[in-house]
Protein backbone atom coordinates (compact mmCIF):
# COMPACT_ATOMS: atom_id res chain seq x y z
CA UNK A 1 0.00 0.00 0.00
CA UNK A 2 1.04 3.24 -0.88
CA UNK A 3 1.44 6.30 2.34
CA UNK A 4 -1.76 7.74 0.91
CA UNK A 5 -3.40 4.47 1.08
CA UNK A 6 -2.71 3.92 4.72
CA UNK A 7 -3.88 6.76 5.78
CA UNK A 8 -6.93 6.39 4.04
CA UNK A 9 -7.43 2.54 5.37
CA UNK A 10 -7.36 3.97 8.75
CA UNK A 11 -9.03 6.73 8.75
CA UNK A 12 -11.49 6.97 5.58
CA UNK A 13 -14.28 9.14 4.98
CA UNK A 14 -16.10 7.99 8.54
CA UNK A 15 -13.01 9.14 11.03
CA UNK A 16 -15.34 10.85 13.27
CA UNK A 17 -17.05 7.88 14.01
CA UNK A 18 -14.14 5.45 14.53
CA UNK A 19 -13.02 7.82 17.34
CA UNK A 20 -13.77 5.01 19.65
CA UNK A 21 -12.07 2.52 17.79
CA UNK A 22 -8.63 4.80 17.91
CA UNK A 23 -8.79 5.73 21.84
CA UNK A 24 -9.44 1.31 22.06
CA UNK A 25 -5.96 1.75 20.15
CA UNK A 26 -4.21 3.37 22.72
CA UNK A 27 -5.00 0.83 25.44
CA UNK A 28 -3.49 -2.68 24.07
CA UNK A 29 -6.35 -4.67 25.06
CA UNK A 30 -7.38 -3.19 28.17
CA UNK A 31 -11.30 -3.09 28.90
CA UNK A 32 -11.66 1.24 29.13
CA UNK A 33 -14.98 0.37 30.44
CA UNK A 34 -13.05 -0.70 33.78
CA UNK A 35 -11.03 2.18 34.15
CA UNK A 36 -12.02 5.56 34.75
CA UNK A 37 -12.14 6.31 31.06
CA UNK A 38 -10.73 9.90 30.52
CA UNK A 39 -8.23 10.34 32.80
CA UNK A 40 -6.72 6.53 31.59
CA UNK A 41 -6.98 8.37 28.16
CA UNK A 42 -4.74 11.23 29.23
CA UNK A 43 -2.72 9.22 31.03
CA UNK A 44 -1.99 6.66 28.36
CA UNK A 45 -1.34 9.75 25.86
CA UNK A 46 1.20 11.10 28.57
CA UNK A 47 3.20 7.78 28.45
CA UNK A 48 3.03 7.85 24.53
CA UNK A 49 4.69 11.60 25.01
CA UNK A 50 7.18 10.59 26.27
CA UNK A 51 8.08 7.44 24.31
CA UNK A 52 7.57 8.87 20.58
CA UNK A 53 7.29 12.89 20.72
CA UNK A 54 11.05 14.55 20.34
CA UNK A 55 9.19 18.00 19.74
CA UNK A 56 5.52 20.20 19.65
CA UNK A 57 4.40 23.64 19.37
CA UNK A 58 1.82 25.42 18.79
CA UNK A 59 0.19 28.82 18.12
CA UNK A 60 -2.99 30.63 17.21
CA UNK A 61 -3.46 34.04 14.70
CA UNK A 62 -6.27 35.33 12.83
CA UNK A 63 -8.26 33.26 10.61
CA UNK A 64 -7.64 33.05 7.30
CA UNK A 65 -10.94 32.21 6.41
CA UNK A 66 -12.70 31.34 9.98
CA UNK A 67 -12.53 33.52 13.95
CA UNK A 68 -8.91 32.27 14.32
CA UNK A 69 -6.07 30.18 12.78
CA UNK A 70 -4.85 27.49 15.44
CA UNK A 71 -1.38 25.06 14.16
CA UNK A 72 -0.13 22.55 16.52
CA UNK A 73 2.86 20.89 15.22
CA UNK A 74 4.38 17.47 16.81
CA UNK A 75 7.60 15.65 15.16
CA UNK A 76 7.49 11.97 16.22
CA UNK A 77 9.78 9.01 16.01
CA UNK A 78 8.66 6.30 13.85
CA UNK A 79 8.59 2.93 15.37
CA UNK A 80 10.60 -0.12 14.19
CA UNK A 81 9.35 -1.92 10.75
CA UNK A 82 7.31 -3.10 9.75
CA UNK A 83 5.09 -0.54 10.99
CA UNK A 84 1.48 -1.24 12.01
CA UNK A 85 0.03 2.25 10.42
CA UNK A 86 -3.99 1.56 11.69
CA UNK A 87 -1.93 1.23 15.53
CA UNK A 88 0.27 3.98 14.76
CA UNK A 89 -1.61 6.25 13.27
CA UNK A 90 -4.23 6.37 15.15
CA UNK A 91 -2.64 6.57 18.32
CA UNK A 92 -0.45 9.62 17.67
CA UNK A 93 -3.27 11.53 16.15
CA UNK A 94 -4.91 11.14 19.57
CA UNK A 95 -2.06 11.88 21.55
CA UNK A 96 -1.37 14.93 19.65
CA UNK A 97 -5.16 16.15 20.36
CA UNK A 98 -5.05 15.14 24.06
CA UNK A 99 -1.51 16.59 25.18
CA UNK A 100 -2.29 19.39 23.32
CA UNK A 101 -5.44 19.85 25.40
CA UNK A 102 -3.46 19.06 28.49
CA UNK A 103 -4.53 22.40 30.14
CA UNK A 104 -7.49 22.28 30.08
CA UNK A 105 -7.63 18.31 30.99
CA UNK A 106 -9.94 19.06 34.12
CA UNK A 107 -12.73 21.01 32.03
CA UNK A 108 -12.25 17.76 29.45
CA UNK A 109 -12.76 15.15 32.45
CA UNK A 110 -15.25 16.65 33.58
CA UNK A 111 -17.38 17.65 30.29
CA UNK A 112 -16.90 14.71 28.06
CA UNK A 113 -19.47 12.28 27.56
CA UNK A 114 -19.51 8.61 26.63
CA UNK A 115 -19.60 9.24 22.59
CA UNK A 116 -16.40 11.21 22.56
CA UNK A 117 -18.05 13.92 20.60
CA UNK A 118 -15.43 16.47 21.95
CA UNK A 119 -12.85 14.09 20.37
CA UNK A 120 -14.44 12.99 17.49
CA UNK A 121 -15.23 16.53 15.89
CA UNK A 122 -11.79 16.81 15.02
CA UNK A 123 -12.26 13.88 12.67
CA UNK A 124 -14.78 15.09 10.14
CA UNK A 125 -13.43 14.61 6.77
CA UNK A 126 -14.99 17.03 4.29
CA UNK A 127 -12.36 17.32 1.18
CA UNK A 128 -11.07 13.72 1.36
CA UNK A 129 -7.02 13.42 1.09
CA UNK A 130 -4.63 14.59 -1.19
CA UNK A 131 -0.88 13.99 -1.98
CA UNK A 132 1.50 17.02 -1.40
CA UNK A 133 5.01 17.52 -1.82
CA UNK A 134 7.07 19.06 1.08
CA UNK A 135 7.10 22.07 -0.75
CA UNK A 136 3.42 22.34 -1.73
CA UNK A 137 3.10 22.03 2.28
CA UNK A 138 4.69 24.54 3.55
CA UNK A 139 4.02 26.93 0.72
CA UNK A 140 0.09 25.86 1.45
CA UNK A 141 1.03 27.16 5.17
CA UNK A 142 3.04 29.98 3.93
CA UNK A 143 0.07 31.49 2.45
CA UNK A 144 -2.08 30.98 5.01
CA UNK A 145 -0.44 33.28 7.22
CA UNK A 146 0.63 35.50 4.27
CA UNK A 147 -3.94 35.36 4.33
CA UNK A 148 -4.14 35.47 7.69
CA UNK A 149 -1.81 38.94 7.90
CA UNK A 150 -4.23 40.59 5.29
CA UNK A 151 -7.24 40.08 7.10
CA UNK A 152 -6.17 41.44 10.51
CA UNK A 153 -4.51 44.21 8.89
CA UNK A 154 -7.76 44.75 6.66
CA UNK A 155 -10.47 44.48 9.57
CA UNK A 156 -8.39 45.16 12.53
CA UNK A 157 -10.58 46.66 15.22
CA UNK A 158 -10.08 48.14 18.30
CA UNK A 159 -8.75 45.69 20.79
CA UNK A 160 -5.58 46.22 22.63
CA UNK A 161 -5.31 42.79 23.98
CA UNK A 162 -5.91 41.11 21.00
CA UNK A 163 -3.34 42.99 19.42
CA UNK A 164 -0.99 42.68 22.04
CA UNK A 165 -1.65 38.39 21.30
CA UNK A 166 -0.96 39.04 17.44
CA UNK A 167 2.42 41.10 18.02
CA UNK A 168 3.27 37.58 20.10
CA UNK A 169 1.96 35.05 17.85
CA UNK A 170 2.56 35.77 13.70
CA UNK A 171 6.03 35.73 14.89
CA UNK A 172 5.91 32.63 16.68
CA UNK A 173 3.83 31.40 13.83
CA UNK A 174 6.79 31.92 12.04
CA UNK A 175 9.23 29.94 13.80
CA UNK A 176 7.27 27.39 13.55
CA UNK A 177 7.09 27.63 9.52
CA UNK A 178 10.87 27.92 9.73
CA UNK A 179 11.45 24.83 11.74
CA UNK A 180 9.66 23.00 9.45
CA UNK A 181 11.56 23.72 6.90
CA UNK A 182 14.71 23.37 8.17
CA UNK A 183 13.68 19.73 9.82
CA UNK A 184 11.71 18.49 6.94
CA UNK A 185 13.31 16.97 3.98
CA UNK A 186 12.34 14.23 1.83
CA UNK A 187 9.32 13.13 3.00
CA UNK A 188 5.55 11.81 1.90
CA UNK A 189 2.80 13.89 3.05
CA UNK A 190 -0.81 13.15 2.98
CA UNK A 191 -3.36 16.33 3.59
CA UNK A 192 -6.87 15.60 5.13
CA UNK A 193 -8.75 18.16 4.37
CA UNK A 194 -8.20 21.50 2.60
CA UNK A 195 -7.48 24.94 3.95
CA UNK A 196 -10.92 26.88 3.84
CA UNK A 197 -12.69 23.92 4.84
CA UNK A 198 -14.77 24.60 8.07
CA UNK A 199 -13.10 21.58 9.63
CA UNK A 200 -9.52 20.32 10.82
CA UNK A 201 -7.11 20.05 8.63
CA UNK A 202 -4.60 17.05 9.06
CA UNK A 203 -0.88 16.70 7.58
CA UNK A 204 0.92 13.71 7.77
CA UNK A 205 4.36 14.14 7.03
CA UNK A 206 6.54 10.86 6.64
CA UNK A 207 10.35 11.39 6.63
CA UNK A 208 12.79 9.16 6.06
CA UNK A 209 13.51 9.64 10.08
CA UNK A 210 10.75 10.56 11.61
CA UNK A 211 6.93 11.17 11.54
CA UNK A 212 5.49 14.87 11.83
CA UNK A 213 1.80 15.76 12.66
CA UNK A 214 0.39 19.12 11.59
CA UNK A 215 -3.14 20.01 12.35
CA UNK A 216 -4.78 23.42 11.54
CA UNK A 217 -8.21 24.41 13.00
CA UNK A 218 -9.78 27.75 11.49
CA UNK A 219 -13.57 27.36 11.74
CA UNK A 220 -16.07 29.66 11.92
Amino acid sequence: MTFKECVEDVFGLDADERVPSFVNQLFDGININDLHPYRALFKECEKLSKEFLLYKDSTWVNGAFGWNLYINVYQLILPEEPIDWKVYLSRMSVMSLIIDASEEREALIKSVDTEWFWLSQSYYVESGYKCLTREQMLDELSELLDKSKERYHRYRGDNPDYDKAMEKNYPKFERILKFLNYNIGDCEVVRMNKPGDDVVVWYFVKAWDCFFIIYLSDCM
